[in-house]
């Protein structure tokens, strides 16, 4: 059985970290944000809770497996293979939702050794930020953080936050015991050996009814048991997924593959 999953490591994507420094990148432009170089390649993207709605549309939300769990856009079945984005570009089609994560990169805010201070961090290796010349956008103006950079500062802000807020949603679902390891199962006598994805959890939606009254009533009122039902609604997507996966096929054999794509319990 083929792993969905492969350990996902915070920063994906980065290769290296720089802090902004006023005085050392005093002059300095910046180019518009490019897509990660390995976005391409990567199969699943992490998500927050505020997207599960808008990414739901799009692609199957599913957490990692592990002790610390991630909420994630599956964007491929097999590891190495993006089935949405150009090959060549990393680029998004238009229309498709692109998710925060990637809209982030190369910025991140991170703390700073010894006072824990938040400070603007960037990948030197995106190329992004580079000294003088023209094009792009100036890093400061009048001593400060240009129009553009305040931006950047302000999205990085409220992403920390919207990540604090999905924390605490798979910490809640992992005291609760929600989360339960699943499989995508695929059966159909048209294919002699049927693949099999793992490495994922979903939320147990029979656990998930057994809790108390007050439980849901907290959980409807701060907004999780929405995005809990948008994970849920969003896994009708694997097998549109896994269509992707197969290729063009006869109308007859895509209509058999796609009523034999189904999400299994692991045992």
């Amino acid at each position: 059985m083929q792993s969905i999953v492969d350990t996902v490591s915070l920063p994906l994507f980065y290769n290296q970290l720089a802090a902004l420094d006023s005085v050392v990148h005093d002059g300095f432009r910046f180019e518009p944000v490019r897509r990660p170089a390995d976005l391409s390649r990567q199969n699943v993207v992490p998500l927050l809770g505020e997207e599960f709605a808008p990414a739901g549309r799009f692609y199957p939300v599913v957490f990692s497996s592990g002790d610390r769990p991630v909420p994630i856009a599956v964007m491929g079945l097999d590891t190495g293979e993006n089935r949405f984005v150009d090959a060549q570009t990393g680029a998004f089609p238009r229309g498709l939702y692109v998710p925060a994560y990637v809209r982030r990169y190369p910025w991140l805010l991170a703390h700073r050794p010894g006072d824990g201070e938040l400070i603007l961090c960037f990948d030197p290796s995106s190329g992004v930020v580079r000294a003088g010349g023209k094009g792009g956008y100036p890093l400061f103006a009048d001593g400060g953080p240009s129009p553009a950079l305040s931006r950047i500062i302000a999205f990085c802000h409220t992403f920390e936050a919207a990540a604090a807020r999905t924390e605490n949603l798979v910490r809640h679902l992992m005291e609760l015991d929600l989360l339960k390891d699943a499989a995508l199962d695929i059966r159909t006598e048209m294919l002699a050996h049927a693949p099999a994805y793992a490495g994922f959890r979903i939320v147990d939606g029979a656990r998930l009814l057994d809790l108390a009254p007050a439980r849901l009533r907290d959980m409807a009122h701060d907004g999780t048991l929405q995005w809990i039902h948008d994970h849920l609604k969003s896994l009708d997507l694997m097998e549109t997924l896994y269509g992707k996966r197969r290729g063009r096929r006869p109308a007859r054999i895509a209509r058999a593959l796609r009523s034999a794509v189904r999400i299994a319990n692991v045992a």
